[in-house]
């Protein structure tokens, strides 16, 4: 599904997207590319608070109202959605022809990140893509190679709701097998889709794995902003610090010790 020619919104003149699942260096990277100012404000942009508590904080008042009519629909309509963000074709393209407005730069690039399950239920699964504005896109694809560190990272996130290092934790974590391996699947799904999405459209995306980041940021994000066109623009300061420590590393062996095989 392509734009329509006499959209009441603004179209950007260049995208820059980050094709990511949670806990892969997504947040660094996005910290890095608004440092420049060159690239708006990168944020994920199918995330449901985005969607609909980002729509509602905008003053969009019926289109949130709209919004929240379908997702409830979409819910009682099908009950193995329950608790899924999922609209209807038509509030999901209307949400992305808005979108741009509120997040590229001045001169009209928009940078996102897009977590798999939910770029595939806002978007491709309505017939959208990050090539819907029909401007020239360029990938960057970060992964994890060290997937139980990342799950157990994931699980440990959702248990304390401290997403960053400076975020005050409002719960404590505690080892749980099963989700641990429920995330775990969630990750294996994304990134398999991704492979399969990347395939399809016949993209080669910059590929950077997670520890490039962690132990070369300066290197790595040099060679990313030269990938998306900000080759101008010097690297800034990392914006945020790693959360693992000696109780994620206990949890990580725990893991492993029950789950022999798993990497």
């Amino acid at each position: 599904m392509r734009r329509v020619k006499d959209s009441r919104w603004p179209a950007p003149k260049r995208v820059i997207a980050i094709a990511c699942q949670p806990r892969s260096g997504s947040t660094l990277l996005a910290a890095a590319l608004n440092s420049t100012g060159a690239a708006g404000f990168c944020d994920e942009m199918t995330n449901a608070h985005l969607l609909f508590e980002g729509t509602r904080r905008r003053g969009e008042y019926l289109f949130w109202a709209r919004l929240q009519v379908s997702k409830w629909w979409h819910r009682l309509r099908a009950r193995r959605l329950r608790g899924s963000t999922k609209v209807s074709r038509r509030l999901a393209l209307e949400y992305v022809e808005r979108y741009p407005a509120r997040a590229m730069s001045a001169d009209g690039v928009l940078a996102v990140k897009q977590f798999w399950q939910v770029y595939r239920l806002i978007m491709i699964d309505n017939g959208l893509d990050m090539h819907h504005w029909g401007v020239p896109v360029v990938w960057v694809r970060l992964v994890r190679a060290d997937r139980v560190a990342q799950a157990v990272s994931l699980v440990r996130a959702q248990q304390s709701q401290q997403w960053l290092w400076n975020q005050r934790a409002v719960g404590t974590p505690e080892y749980d097998d099963d989700r641990i391996s429920a995330a775990l699947r969630g990750i294996d799904e994304g990134e398999r889709g991704w492979d399969d999405y990347f395939t399809r459209i016949g993209v080669q995306p910059l590929v950077i794995e997670y520890t490039e980041l962690d132990e070369h940021y300066d290197e790595t994000i040099r060679r990313i902003f030269d990938h998306v066109g900000l080759s101008d623009h010097p690297v800034p300061a990392q914006g945020t610090r790693r959360q693992r420590n000696a109780e994620s590393d206990q949890w990580i062996g725990r893991y492993q010790a029950a789950h022999p095989g798993v990497e």
